[in-house]
């Protein structure tokens, strides 16, 4: 399944009878270029467990375990179930339905990776519970551009704050590319940034 041509997502949500939930912060990536890039930055040899959170239509899900990889990913829209029966298929995938900000991320293995498109209203406090759970080797995460921007600002430059502290506090962050609303159904009125 394609899951990165614009008219297979549309023919999936409609015979689902879904469209992208503003409270869940859908914005289905469906660029193929950006999903290699994105998996690529993952960094994970075969067979390695990937967590990920709100895999949507399970575009960015599939990239990783195509690639090999083991993914556990947490969902709380229940009604992709059935979607996720179809785009999942076959795949070394477990969902796991529930809230990620509920999550304890404590019981996640040392040294594991996690990689997602990260809804932007949960995007923040997110990051702060997989930082301080001291679980992650590296967290590969998909963000406001101006989220990203004070996530790795230095210390007397404008964007620089709390966030900037708390994850610099945690982790040695780089911005690594942009990405434009065009390469998301439906497109965010917001860059985002990897």
């Amino acid at each position: 399944m394609n899951l990165t041509s614009l008219s297979t997502v549309r023919e999936l949500l409609e015979r689902h009878g879904l469209r992208a939930d503003k409270r869940f912060g859908q914005n289905f990536l469906v660029d193929a270029h950006y999903l290699r890039r994105i998996v690529e930055a993952v960094g994970f040899a075969p067979g390695e467990t990937v967590w990920e959170v709100g895999p949507g239509l399970g575009t960015l899900t599939r990239a990783l375990a195509l690639a090999g990889a083991k993914v556990v990913t947490l969902e709380m829209d229940r009604r992709l179930e059935p979607v996720h029966a179809e785009t999942l298929a076959g795949l070394d995938v477990r969902v796991i339905w529930g809230d990620a900000l509920e999550f304890d991320w404590t019981q996640v293995p040392p040294q594991s990776l996690f990689a997602a498109n990260l809804p932007y209203n949960v995007a923040t406090p997110l990051l702060t519970e997989l930082l301080r759970s001291g679980r992650f080797r590296r967290i590969v995460a998909l963000v406001q551009k101006e989220v990203a921007q004070r996530m790795v600002a230095r210390p007397g430059s404008p964007a620089y704050g709390v966030l900037s502290l708390r994850v610099q506090h945690h982790a040695e962050a780089r911005k690594l590319f942009d990405l434009p609303p065009g390469v998301f159904h439906p497109a965010p009125k917001v860059t985002s940034s990897l």
